[in-house]
């Protein structure tokens, strides 16, 4: 076809145009940097690291499991998700070694006990109501059992995770054993006044050995100031609710005068209380004033039967010494020193200072 002038003049100035925007477009997208639009979009799409400002930064608060993505969320952007995941752990490092080393702050609450632990690949089988778990402990535990023998029947250190989040809910067993896992260093570090935190929760709902348990640190003023009396009140709520070891713990006090006036009958009266329930540093007890004739009634045969079955009962050092001393001496018994030896020797091996004393003086 034949151009005319004026024809060929348009022509000519719109083919210079498409050259004109050809160029263009290839001096952005061809050799170019893409626009700043363009450039966010893709690092967000393919997972690269975000500026730091993008992440705030790692507290106390944000230290928990990350909450798992909404299905609609994850189908759209996987690789979204895996970026935050990255960034997670290079925050956090790799293992959860760094929780178990902050484990006193867990213990404040600046932590939460979830990040103590890395999964478990084979759990065992969850308690289905933590409200009303007991971990095998019952009343004839709480009542005789030491502390420390309470947190091995209970695998407290195997188990603290999940005690703790029972105690959260409110169950007082576990209020309790959280306490006892705090004030020994079961399972974390040391920290009174925490235990007394977990103590008081408990004590609140009348659980009776934590309220033994502040009876016992107010007495010995771990924590608390030192009061007898108080202490005596704490441990008489526990003892009114059959807690031979709160009962022992109130004729001690009871004898030696300590918040209260000193009154043999009434120490006597508890220790007989605790021994009925075969609690035998009460039995020891018992067998101590009818040796030393506390409160006016010294009675030799009494002394060695009471000792005697502290020792059927398990084991006390209080009734070795007893022993020793009464063959030692030949008090109701042919003075024996071998025996007394042999009875203080016990005693000593559990690590009881008069009998290591008197071991040293038997001839």
């Amino acid at each position: 076809m034949k151009l005319t002038a004026p024809r060929a003049t348009l022509y000519a100035a719109f083919i210079a145009a498409l050259a004109s925007l050809g160029i263009e477009i290839w001096r952005t997208y061809g050799t170019g940097s893409p626009p700043q639009q363009s450039q966010t979009l893709n690092v967000s799409i393919s997972g690269g690291a975000l500026p730091a400002k993008t992440e705030p930064p790692l507290t106390a608060k944000s230290a928990g499991p990350l909450p798992a993505p909404s299905p609609a969320a994850e189908s759209a952007s996987p690789s979204a998700s895996t970026r935050q995941v990255g960034i997670r752990s290079r925050r956090t490092g790799t293992s959860s070694e760094l929780f178990r080393a902050k484990d006193p702050q867990a213990a404040s609450g600046s932590l939460p006990d979830s990040a103590a632990s890395p999964p478990v690949t084979n759990p065992s089988p969850p308690v289905t109501n933590l409200k009303e778990e007991t971990w095998g402990l019952d009343a004839h535990d709480l009542s005789l059992l030491a502390v420390q023998d309470i947190s091995v029947k209970a695998h407290l250190t195997e188990r603290r995770l999940e005690i703790r989040k029972a105690a959260e809910q409110g169950n007082p067993t576990a209020q309790f054993l959280l306490g006892v896992s705090y004030q020994f260093g079961f399972g974390t570090s040391v920290d009174i006044g925490t235990a007394l935190v977990w103590y008081g929760a408990a004590a609140d709902k009348g659980f009776g050995r934590a309220q033994h348990a502040i009876g016992y640190l107010t007495e010995t003023s771990l924590g608390l100031p030192q009061n007898y009396s108080e202490a005596f009140i704490w441990y008489k709520k526990a003892a009114d609710q059959g807690l031979a070891i709160s009962q022992f713990s109130l004729g001690l006090l009871s004898e030696k005068g300590l918040g209260v006036s000193a009154d043999f009958s009434s120490a006597r009266s508890w220790y007989d209380k605790a021994a009925s329930q075969g609690y035998a540093p009460a039995e020891s007890a018992i067998g101590r004033l009818s040796l030393t004739g506390g409160g006016g009634r010294q009675d030799f045969t009494e002394a060695m039967q009471r000792f005697i079955k502290a020792e059927d009962l398990g084991g006390d050092s209080l009734a070795e010494v007893g022993i020793g001393t009464m063959y030692a001496q030949g008090l109701g018994v042919a003075k024996d020193s071998f025996q007394a030896r042999e009875w203080f020797e016990r005693g000593a091996k559990k690590g009881n200072p008069t009998a290591q004393v008197r071991l040293g003086g038997v001839v």
